[in-house]
């Protein structure tokens, strides 16, 4: 009789410990479970404005272009760039980033992208269903909604906006290039002015590498010690005395190819 009892306490015994090691294990996996989604969502997405971060845009810029080149589709990708009032200090200057990707949020679709790809840079991916007038559109809604005053502690503070875009496939297939493009109207867009939005065109890229080797030339000019200083005398218009010369930097470089712009550049296409 108590060979049964203890036979039946051990097999309780048993039963129970093997409850808790099933609930202790489907707790840990629960926990672990939720530690990989908390991994994964500060991995793909930016902390400050709840948007998807670079990597999560690539990712998904990747997986667009490929449903739209199956399809005979078309992607917009747009790359907006605003200056901050660097005088706000660091707590205002975050306060605005998030109310420019609130205002990003409300212009477009709720199927598009929209994503902080830097620190005062975002990107908006239309598609596979965008198309080169739905994506002017976009661009100079954009532009326009960005160039309003943002009321930060009381003031409004103004920003400085550009858009820079690019479709496939009409300009190119390959996402980098197109990163590229929109990255080249983008340049375009802030030395035009403000609130401007400007489209990619292939004559863009002749001037960026035009720009590019001029850089290039220059470094080198600097380290091979290829800059020379003159002076330019300043003289009173009344009396003619000398007042004094303004130093400048001389750049002599022995081919002038390298400071003409191609005959095919001209005025990019603006949004407005």
């Amino acid at each position: 009789m108590q060979l049964a009892q203890y036979g039946c306490f051990l097999v309780g015994a048993s039963l129970c410990s093997v409850w808790i090691a099933s609930l202790v294990m489907r707790r840990m996996r629960e926990r672990v479970s939720r530690v990989e989604k908390d991994l994964e969502y500060l991995a793909s997405t930016d902390p400050l404005t709840d948007l998807p971060n670079r990597r999560a845009f690539y990712d998904e810029l990747k997986t667009r272009l490929h449903k739209a080149n199956t399809a005979d589709k078309r992607v917009a990708l747009m790359i907006n760039f605003k200056i901050v009032n660097d005088t706000l200090g660091h707590g205002a200057g975050d306060e605005l980033l998030k109310q420019v990707a609130e205002a990003l949020r409300n212009v477009v679709r709720p199927s598009d992208l929209v994503s902080r790809i830097g620190g005062d840079e975002f990107a908006v991916v239309i598609g596979p269903d965008a198309s080169r007038v739905r994506a002017r559109a976009t661009a100079g809604r954009i532009a326009r909604n960005l160039s309003r005053p943002f009321i930060l502690h009381g003031s409004d503070s103004a920003v400085t906006a550009s858009v820079g875009f690019s479709v496939c496939p009409e300009d190119t297939v390959e996402m980098a290039e197109l990163v590229s493009n929109a990255d080249i109207a983008l340049y375009s867009a802030k030395s035009r002015g403000k609130s401007i939005a400007v489209e990619f065109q292939s004559e863009m890229t002749a001037e960026a590498q035009r720009r590019a080797r001029i850089e290039a030339e220059l470094r080198k000019a600097v380290d091979q010690d290829g800059l020379e200083i003159v002076y330019q005398p300043q003289f009173d218009c009344l009396s003619g005395r000398l007042l004094g010369a303004e130093a400048l930097l001389r750049w002599t470089h022995p081919s002038e190819d390298l400071f003409r712009r191609p005959n095919s550049c001209r005025l990019p296409k603006t949004v407005t």
